[in-house]
């Protein structure tokens, strides 16, 4: 007959938390706990006033002087668009230069949608929203204006064959042919004249 076995003392010893009250098993007796989670012991150690959380608006004591949101739950969202201090506005510039926004969970011209606020009426598919400063990112209300799809062509049209003279130099970027150095043939590319242009390209083909 197998000796049966005697059933030790049990060492788990029920106590109450110091700063909840509430009443938590503990383990063991060398080193006996007061508090019944981190959150009690942080909690008895603050030692400042308890502060609203602006994003979900309950009360609670700040363990650090800048603790200004409860959890990082809150944190995450109290920093997000204008809450956060990199925020610029939102939305993206795209390839050709235009600014972007997201209404109603889709990405549209920002110029159109500040043109459609404020006239009250979506525009329509031959409407055209002008720049008159010609900056495509400049989406002031004072800068747009509405107009015709041909009018709007043949506005820009009109002022790019003006800018050379408007500026004073023979393209954007250079003030003469960097080939031949003339200025009474029109540019056409890589700061090039029209017959230096030509010229390169035959050769290049010949090789």
């Amino acid at each position: 007959m197998l000796p049966q076995r005697i059933a030790s003392p049990s060492r788990r010893q029920d106590r109450q938390c110091e700063q909840c009250g509430a009443v938590f098993r503990q383990r063991g007796v060398k080193r006996p706990r007061r508090y019944c989670s981190q959150a009690c012991y942080h909690q008895s150690r603050c030692f400042l006033e308890p502060r609203r959380c602006p994003s979900c608006g309950i009360y609670f004591p700040p363990r650090h002087v800048d603790y200004k949101y409860c959890s990082m739950a809150c944190m995450a969202q109290g920093y997000r668009q204008s809450g956060n201090p990199g925020w610029k506005g939102g939305g993206y510039t795209n390839a050709q230069g235009y600014r972007m926004v997201k209404v109603d969970g889709r990405d549209v011209l920002e110029h159109r949608h500040i043109m459609e606020q404020a006239i009250g009426r979506p525009l329509l598919p031959t409407e055209h929203v002008h720049h008159k400063n010609h900056q495509r990112a400049d989406n002031r209300l004072e800068n747009l204006e509405v107009m015709d799809g041909r009018e709007h062509i043949s506005n820009h049209r009109k002022v790019t064959a003006r800018l050379p003279r408007l500026h004073g130099r023979w393209s954007y970027r250079h003030s003469a042919c960097l080939q031949c150095g003339t200025t009474a043939i029109r540019h056409t590319g890589n700061g090039l004249c029209r017959k230096c242009y030509q010229a390169r390209y035959d050769r290049q083909r010949r090789r």
